[in-house]
């Protein structure tokens, strides 16, 4: 049983469990915040282990809120759920808390994922990543967790720390073999 901790970490709150509606509530005029569905499902597949699940923007938290409860809870697995305007700052969010983390491997989840070109990871220092999720979480992160990278839709990081894609398809189908009306 190991320690997973998933979050919407600290900053713009932005609704991130949509991955196709990321809307900046704080520009928005009529949006209201929503549930972290994707953590929730996650965590509901996760049911064998220790799950912590904070949305860190909702309640309005500070990254030394969020080195606090990873110093507290000691997470074997950090999972951030982050989205195409957010993922610069969730990436600063992921060096500060970092050196606190006690080698926790580090799992970044959001549709900017999905499929990427490496012309786009190449624009990001993705050097304290181990794990990116691009498809459905809940499809992939059980196996993940466990360190089984036998999963469609991820990036993980080999023995010498490079990036190696898996297949991307619509839950584990390819996408050319699908059958058209």
């Amino acid at each position: 049983m190991k320690n997973i901790m998933l979050i919407y970490p600290p900053g713009t709150a932005v609704q991130r469990g949509e991955d196709r509606c990321q809307i900046n509530l704080d520009a928005a005029v009529a949006q209201g915040i929503r549930a972290c569905n994707d953590l929730g499902y996650a965590a509901a597949v996760l049911k064998n282990h220790n799950v912590f699940l904070k949305d860190y923007q909702s309640e309005h938290l500070t990254v030394q809120d969020l080195v606090d409860d990873i110093k507290d809870f000691k997470p074997a697995v950090v999972v951030i759920s982050t989205t195409n305007t957010t993922i610069f700052d969730d990436l600063e969010i992921v060096k500060a808390i970092k050196p606190h983390s006690a080698g926790a491997r580090i799992v970044l989840k959001g549709a900017i994922f999905y499929d990427p070109e490496q012309q786009m990871l190449d624009l990001l220092d993705l050097s304290d990543i181990d794990v990116i999720i691009g498809g459905e979480i809940d499809f992939a992160i059980e196996k993940v967790v466990e360190g089984d990278y036998s999963v469609d839709n991820i990036l993980y990081k080999d023995e010498n720390g490079v990036f190696q894609k898996t297949r991307f398809g619509v839950w584990g189908e390819d996408l050319d073999s699908r059958p058209f009306p």
